[in-house]
């Protein structure tokens, strides 16, 4: 897998602004697949809600949306058909076409092995929005499971065991359909969603962070309606090596003790712990050989 293969798709970041002009507005539903750690949070909360002429479904979504969008994204097909998720987003579309953004449909981790196939979530998805305007925010690949590892790493605050990069990589490279790294395979999404909706636009992360203009530039002619936005600040909080050197000593050293107190802790508490742990310089994975080969 490479980043590369943004060309293979069509997509470069050198495309001029001219040729970039505001489609014709119709009824057309667009879905936000993904990626997670690939400026999300930024157009979900940033861009998202300032266009007017869609309804933005929301990040966070409703209670019966999230629950929906989970059955959606990770259910094998018996049970999807039974939770009636279909029903429930069929009925949040009204009179305007919808945006929804939800990064989970774009990996896999919590799926089953029928989800794992992107194709089988892109069916599911125009059955019930129509021929949507599908976006896909892609990172080069080893920046993208980098950070969407160090992310993960604060499960362990919550109760989940703590996995060095190198365990957290072979565990999804051997478990079905390889999990989300299946779903790094940027060529393989892009022809399964392909094959089911007309539009399916394709936008690097690194333009949000290298020419910010033209990112924007494009989000705009997908909506078809002119956004400004003044405020670039990262949303996410970046993760240190504090927070990772706990983790292994929570993993290594006394497992479990050392964060007992913290379930059963205030929520001003735990909000002051975790502001600590994300003190200091940010952690940095190097990777072997082997993971980049």
């Amino acid at each position: 897998m490479s980043y590369q293969r943004y060309f293979m798709l069509g997509v470069s970041d050198s495309t001029p602004l001219d040729s970039l002009k505001l489609k014709k507005i119709m009824k057309k539903n667009i879905v936000h697949i993904g990626f997670p750690r690939s400026a999300s949070t930024f157009i979900q909360d940033s861009f998202f809600p300032k266009v007017k002429k869609m309804d933005y479904l929301g990040k966070p979504h409703s209670k019966e949306i999230h629950l929906a969008m989970r059955n959606l994204n990770y259910l094998d097909n018996e049970s999807y058909l039974e939770s009636k998720a279909s029903e429930v987003l069929k009925s949040a579309v009204k009179e305007k076409p919808i945006i929804i953004s939800n990064e989970g449909i774009s990996h896999a981790e919590l799926g089953t092995s029928i989800t794992q196939d992107p194709y089988v979530i892109a069916k599911r998805l125009r059955e019930i929005f129509g021929d949507a305007t599908i976006i896909i925010i892609i990172r080069e690949q080893l920046n993208w499971f980098e950070s969407y590892y160090l992310r993960r790493t604060k499960s362990y605050l919550m109760g989940g065991l703590f996995q060095s990069p190198n365990e957290f990589f072979f565990n999804h490279y051997h478990s079905p359909g390889n999990g989300v790294l299946g779903r790094i395979d940027y060529l393989k999404i892009y022809k399964s969603f392909k094959k089911v909706f007309s539009d399916v636009e394709i936008i690097p992360y690194e333009e949000l962070k290298f020419d910010r203009e033209l990112f924007i530039e494009k989000l705009i002619n997908i909506v078809g309606e002119k956004i400004s936005i003044d405020d670039f600040k990262p949303i996410n909080v970046k993760t240190t090596k504090l927070r990772i050197l706990f983790g292994y000593m929570h993993r290594f050293i006394i497992p479990g003790i050392m964060t007992f107190p913290f379930k059963f802790a205030p929520k001003k508490i735990k909000k002051k712990w975790i502001n600590f742990l994300e003190k200091g310089p940010k952690a940095k994975i190097n990777f072997s050989n082997k993971i980049k080969n």
